[in-house]
């Protein structure tokens, strides 16, 4: 699976800084994806990603998973997957902290 993810860093319940980078695997209760950025293991994490197949044939969906760091190094960064769920358009919204 080699699909763009967009995250942020959540920090106290609020969003701050994130990144992008590109997923390279996925399980049922984590992921793994390369980016530029080295995250300390225990960060909270919103990863969105752009999910390939459209709502209804129409429609946009992301893919919104809220996770915490296990590991980083400049190859990638593993993540455990506390909870996901798919949204329509929600890379587009301007507040992504709910």
């Amino acid at each position: 699976m080699n699909l763009d993810v967009h995250f942020k860093v959540r920090k106290r319940g609020k969003l701050i800084n994130g990144g992008d980078g590109k997923i390279q695997d996925v399980s049922r209760a984590g992921m793994f994806f390369e980016s530029d950025a080295v995250i300390p293991p225990g960060t909270v994490l919103r990863l969105i990603v752009e999910w390939p197949v459209r709502f209804q044939g129409k429609t946009r969906l992301d893919w919104v998973v809220d996770g915490v760091v296990l590991r980083s190094t400049p190859s990638g960064t593993a993540v455990n997957i506390m909870r996901q769920r798919f949204e329509r358009g929600a890379s587009k919204r301007k507040n992504l902290a709910s």
